[in-house]
């Protein structure tokens, strides 16, 4: 596969490539920094294990909405970890969302706020004031 041809698939490899491994690029702190390693020796290993994949989320998101996303933050990039994912995916999978699981559903704190038609930082806020979970997530419009 020639690269030009695919700029933004040979970006996402790229870029996820010099978090990790160049000192001097910005987000370094939040990858290398803290062990995290890219694992594909060469851009055709990462081609062959992941360039199907992105072609089929492509077909049904987007390129635009075709990120390259590591499934548990605190491992490294390597195939069975990484996934394509949409920006409101990735959203849903960083390091310092809060999770909040009520009848046995697990929803980010803006997920369940989306949901419930409550505005941002309600639910942080009726938490944070001692309410107990079902009752944080209750609203007028409501009957949790």
């Amino acid at each position: 596969m020639r690269r030009k041809n695919n700029v933004k698939f040979y970006y996402c490899y790229h870029n996820a490539k010099r978090r990790c491994e160049s000192k001097t690029n910005n987000r370094y702190y939040c990858y290398g920094g803290k062990g995290i390693k890219f694992c594909w020796k060469t851009y055709e290993d990462f081609v062959v294990d992941m360039y199907q994949s992105y072609k089929k989320h492509i077909k049904k998101y987007g390129e635009k909405e075709t990120q390259l996303d590591r499934i548990n933050n605190n491992k490294n990039y390597y195939k069975e970890n990484c996934r394509w994912a949409t920006l409101k995916m990735q959203a849903n999978n960083r390091n310092n969302n809060v999770n909040i699981t009520f009848n046995g559903i697990t929803k980010t704190q803006r997920d369940w706020e989306r949901a419930l038609g409550l505005s941002r930082g309600v639910i942080y806020a009726r938490i944070k004031l001692g309410w107990n979970v079902g009752d944080a997530l209750k609203c007028k419009n409501n009957k949790n």
